[in-house]
């Protein structure tokens, strides 16, 4: 069998000035029913997403900021112009660590995306699909998620107070050591979540009466 024919051709999206290259597919759990699991599950460092050129950053920008952009890579501790970067295509770009406070990413194409600690507080992510991506330890106070996909995302410590996830998919997401306080969860569907003793629900929130799965701890 021809190898390069089994190879399976990269989602484009029409409206997308740029193309990505190199993505790469994250292994993924899916729950098939709630129940009890270690939490060693969930102990290990994500994969590292693709880094998206510069050059390529600046043409995807262009059309949506007036002012000029500097030059910037999305690696570890970049700092992101704080425009519109609505329906922008990155899946399984590496954001570790970048500083992309009150940006606005809805309706983007954030799959697969490598964000380990970084700050989103107060972005928009409305829509935005953030399905598989590992967002251990971000940032995320008063974002807004509403209706975004988080399917099987990792928000592992991440700190979420004040965020809004009203109908957002979370369906598999972990949400160990996880900061939910005054979290908007307002017909989200959680079926299959993960969380421990340390997640930290929003007021009146009963997890153990949902289709969540608890964490136990290893004795």
């Amino acid at each position: 069998m021809n190898r390069e024919s089994s190879k399976t051709e990269p989602r484009t999206q029409e409206n997308t000035k740029g193309k990505l290259s190199g993505r790469r597919t994250l292994r993924t759990h899916t729950p098939s029913h709630p129940q009890h699991v270690p939490e060693s599950t969930f102990r290990h460092r994500p994969s590292r997403g693709s880094e998206l050129p510069t050059a390529q950053v600046r043409e995807l920008l262009q059309p949506s900021v007036d002012e000029a952009i500097p030059d910037i890579e999305i690696v570890p501790t970049s700092q992101l112009p704080q425009g519109h970067f609505r329906e922008v295509s990155w899946p399984a770009v590496n954001l570790n660590g970048c500083d992309a406070h009150g940006a606005d990413f809805r309706a983007a194409d954030l799959s697969g995306i490598c964000a380990l600690g970084a700050n989103f507080a107060g972005t928009l992510f409305e829509t935005t699909d953030l399905s598989t991506s590992a967002l251990c330890g971000a940032n995320l106070t008063n974002a807004n998620l509403r209706a975004a996909n988080l399917y099987c995302a990792n928000l592992s410590w991440c700190n979420l107070c004040g965020a809004t996830l009203a109908s957002a998919d979370l369906r598999g997401a972990n949400l160990a050591w996880a900061d939910l306080r005054d979290v908007d969860l307002q017909g989200a569907d959680l079926t299959g979540a993960y969380y421990n003793r340390h997640t930290q629900w929003p007021a009146d929130f009963r997890p153990d009466q949902g289709q969540l799965i608890y964490l136990a701890e290893a004795r």
